[in-house]
């Protein structure tokens, strides 16, 4: 196919029988981009033509055309460019009641009770009330590194995709409805405003846009690209988000099995997206380099994060944690305090953790520093080295530290030793 010669598929299905050759697969629209840009117009008619294809929602068959007729003008590939007007006229002429014109969608508005009105206007009736709302909403949408701006400074820019950006719905669609984009070919605008409307969840201005064929997204390789993952990873807790990731993977590749960026599962910051990828059938390799330990203990990454206790346990679900990653985890759960993930991780088998004894003596020595003693007894047995934390009473009766280094070897567990040393500790 993407040597145009599909006649070599033809000749197999008369050889052996259509039924026993295997369908075409659904190529993504990269490779349906590049095949329009090598002139390979025999294998895009042989395609447009497969039930893979046919079967395709007609809005969804425009929107393909409409893109590789875009590629197309851009090589200058005049048979691609009237294969795609051919078959975008017969797609059309085949639709009931379609129109060239996009109809206005109207916003449905669910009128408010006569109390919650009354409230509102007894509330913002107050300006000075009002303002002092207002402000207290901006500081948190900074504190949330959520994007903010000014009504006016929106309506005097007047762009489509800061009124998506910003969730001015209803400015968007009036403003869309009106303008010449919805009917004209412009595939880095189109390309623009449905990007940005599917990564920022805007489900209504979607609906519009998808209802337009000409709207379409940037041709990708076989790879989820990272700026989408990025733009997308933020909106994995709106309710809408696997639906807005559904349409992306629809449009860039449709049945065709993709790859998540270089496949580094640590950028993958939710638990919601991991098994997103997981169910598209997206493979991971296991944790292993310290690229991966510094994604997740930055200070964004998901161990700083309410759902780390899911995070982690849909890791060893799919048997993704190394034994390395483990003790790491633990010592910077310790650092910053996070006790429900340290008492997790506890509760696992801290003895198959460790490499060495070191790696031992320095979860035991973060212990101490941060006051986690109840869990030394769960420590295996090693060499521990008490430094700078031996305590010793002066000649006057009062504790002092002592700076050498002292090596003890445990006979007891870890903490019956470590009472042992606790009495000098100053009250």
């Amino acid at each position: 196919m993407y040597n145009d010669k599909p006649q070599y598929i033809q000749t197999l299905q008369h050889r052996f029988g259509i039924d026993r050759v295997a369908p075409l697969d659904q190529p993504t629209l990269r490779k349906l981009d590049e095949m329009a840009g090598s002139n390979a117009y025999h294998s895009l008619e042989y395609y447009f033509n497969s039930s893979t294809f046919t079967n395709i929602p007609n809005t969804h068959r425009l929107r393909t055309i409409h893109s590789i007729m875009s590629g197309a003008h851009q090589s200058g590939h005049t048979r691609v460019i009237k294969l795609c007007a051919d078959n975008i006229k017969a797609i059309t002429s085949n639709v009931h009641g379609h129109q060239e014109q996009v109809l206005d969608i109207k916003m449905q508005v669910e009128p408010c009770s006569r109390q919650l009105e009354r409230v509102v206007h007894s509330v913002f009736g107050d300006r000075k009330l009002g303002m002092l709302i207002m402000e207290q909403v901006g500081v948190v949408h900074k504190s949330l590194s959520v994007d903010v701006i000014k009504g006016a400074q929106l309506i005097d820019r007047h762009c489509l995709n800061d009124y998506i950006k910003y969730g001015a719905t209803e400015w968007f669609l009036k403003a869309y409805s009106r303008s010449s984009l919805s009917n004209k070919d412009n595939n880095d605008v189109n390309q623009t405003l449905l990007y940005t409307a599917l990564t920022k969840c805007r489900t209504e201005i979607v609906e519009v846009l998808l209802a337009n064929p000409k709207m379409t997204l940037k041709p990708m390789d076989n790879c989820v690209d990272k700026s989408f993952f990025d733009d997308m990873s933020s909106s994995c807790t709106h309710p809408a988000w696997e639906k807005m990731f559904d349409q992306f993977i629809a449009i860039s590749f449709g049945d065709a099995p993709f790859n998540f960026f270089d496949g580094q599962l640590s950028l993958v910051q939710h638990p919601s997206y991991f098994r997103k990828l997981i169910q598209c059938g997206v493979k991971f390799d296991p944790f292993t380099s310290f690229y991966d330990i510094e994604n997740i203990i930055h200070p964004s990454g998901w161990l700083h994060r309410p759902w780390a206790i899911e995070m982690i346990q849909l890791l060893e679900q799919y048997s993704l944690l190394g034994h390395r990653i483990y003790n790491h985890l633990c010592l910077t759960a310790i650092e910053h305090n996070i006790t429900p993930v340290v008492q997790y991780l506890f509760d696992q088998s801290p003895a198959t953790w460790f490499d060495s004894g070191f790696e031992a003596y320095e979860l035991f020595n973060q212990c101490l520093d941060h006051g986690y003693v109840e869990f030394l007894d769960r420590l295996p047995m090693v060499d521990i080295a008490l430094s700078n934390k031996y305590l010793t009473p002066t000649s006057s009766g009062e504790t002092s530290w002592r700076t050498s280094i002292t090596f003890i070897t445990l006979t007891e567990t870890p903490a019956a030793s470590l009472r042992a040393y606790w009495k000098f500790v100053p009250s």
